[in-house]
């Protein structure tokens, strides 16, 4: 890999897309270009952090390991793939969070009131997938968020609210049964208290929509974040370091649900 190859590489990640030619040039002179045989760990969860791996070729595989040895496949990443894993495990997790925050009901659609419910945090948790991935993309040069935003948001959105209370009634009591849910694969919690629920339930909700919104209003011209001012033909900065500081409020959300 050349020594060009790697200043590419480095451009299109987000934590180095600001920097200059000569300053990734610097950083490229201790990257150290590693191969890995089909197969082989790269690093364990808990590992001590001595390096940050950036995806140039091939594809690598996410696992979790449950506590009775099995793994757990979560996802398959490569070149550019970081930002959908990251916005579809927010997918899978948020109504996992804010249902199990705001009730203690299985999330099945049997009356209208858990209609409307599912409904709710369905449209929030594809809101906020679809932010996350048209921000990173955005970001790293490869679509702009108005675009790529809108179209993963209505795919969500359109597939979901289709699909999922239909397949909730069906599958649900049967991964139930199975032992197969969030709560049976990383064990129990401890609730916390009330207060600190609907702060977080607050702060979940509020992000997320502010999050989309501000994306979609740097993006089309129509404001720049004071802490991101910078008016270029992308628009690369503005919306990836403008949303940044809405995104760490959505994680500040889940961490207290």
């Amino acid at each position: 890999m050349s020594a060009t190859d790697q200043i590419e590489l480095l451009s299109r990640v987000p934590l180095f897309s600001e920097l200059s030619s000569d300053e990734l040039e610097r950083i490229s002179r201790v990257a150290v270009p590693r191969s890995f045989p089909a197969g082989v760990r790269v690093f364990h969860e808990g590992d001590h952090s001595d390096a940050c791996y950036l995806v140039r070729q091939g594809d690598l595989r996410v696992t979790r390991e449950h506590s009775d040895g099995r793994a757990i496949a979560l996802a398959t990443l490569g070149p550019g793939d970081l930002f959908g894993f990251l916005g579809n495990l927010l997918y899978g997790l948020v109504p996992y969070k804010l249902w199990e925050a705001l009730t203690d009901r299985a999330p099945v659609p049997r009356r209208v009131p858990e209609t409307i419910g599912l409904v709710a945090v369905i449209a929030l948790a594809a809101m906020l997938c679809a932010t996350v991935i048209g921000w990173g993309l955005n970001w790293i040069g490869f679509h702009p968020f108005e675009v790529l935003g809108s179209i993963v948001l209505v795919n969500n959105l359109v597939v979901a609210l289709a699909l999922g209370p239909f397949l909730l009634a069906v599958l649900y009591p049967r991964v139930e049964r199975a032992r197969l849910l969030y709560r049976d694969l990383l064990g129990p919690r401890v609730a916390p208290p009330r207060a600190q629920v609907i702060v977080g339930v607050i702060l979940v909700v509020g992000g997320t929509l502010g999050a989309f919104v501000a994306g979609q209003a740097i993006s089309n011209g129509q404001w720049l974040a004071p802490w991101a001012p910078w008016e270029t033909v992308s628009l690369r900065g503005a919306v990836g370091v403008g949303l940044m500081p809405i995104l760490a409020i959505v994680l500040v959300g889940l961490a207290l649900l």
